[in-house]
């Protein structure tokens, strides 16, 4: 389940701002294992787009060879 961002910058700005990951994680309703990935990907987190990751296009001389 993807958890929205507006609920990932609440939970590490309850934690930043002094309160425990273990009560971060009750309060919000969140794993602690959630809470402590967020905050080891610190702010260069970026959401991915969903679906394929690579290209769906075959290599016509790699199927040439077969």
């Amino acid at each position: 389940m993807a958890y929205s961002d507006d609920l990932r910058q609440r939970v590490l700005h309850y934690v930043h701002s002094g309160g425990s990951k273990t009560q971060a994680a009750q309060l919000f309703q969140v794993g602690l294992r959630t809470v402590h990935v967020w905050q080891a990907q610190g702010s260069h987190y970026q959401r991915g787009k969903p679906g394929p990751r690579g290209s769906r296009k075959f290599d016509r001389q790699a199927l040439a060879k077969m």
